[in-house]
């Protein structure tokens, strides 16, 4: 990524790549801790043991990329499963539905 003007990175000195100055935060994670997630146990997985309904909405966004205000406010008219269609009709924003998404 090229430093633009504006964007700070030479007043900080961290040059045209501002995310090569930030280092990576290391967490030492106890996995005896009864709620930490083994390394190879995906999120998911473990949703889908509990209730596969849990892990309809993670899911979505994995896939789809899409917003989580996009995905809550989806009704299952939206899905036209022949088509491999989602459609973004509305979103969820301040906890009221709202007939449009942020791009429309």
């Amino acid at each position: 990524m090229a430093s633009g003007a504006g964007d700070g990175a030479e007043e900080v000195g961290v040059g045209g790549e501002p995310a090569a100055a930030v280092e990576a935060l290391r967490v030492r994670v106890d996995l005896e801790e009864p709620n930490a997630l083994r390394p190879r146990r995906a999120l998911i997985a473990v949703l889908e043991d509990i209730n596969p309904m849990m892990a309809m909405a993670p899911r979505t966004l994995t896939i789809t990329g899409l917003r989580c205000g996009e995905v809550s406010a989806l009704k299952w008219g939206d899905i036209d499963e022949d088509e491999g269609v989602i459609w973004i009709r509305r979103k969820v924003a301040k906890g009221k539905l709202v007939p449009s998404t942020k791009t429309n």
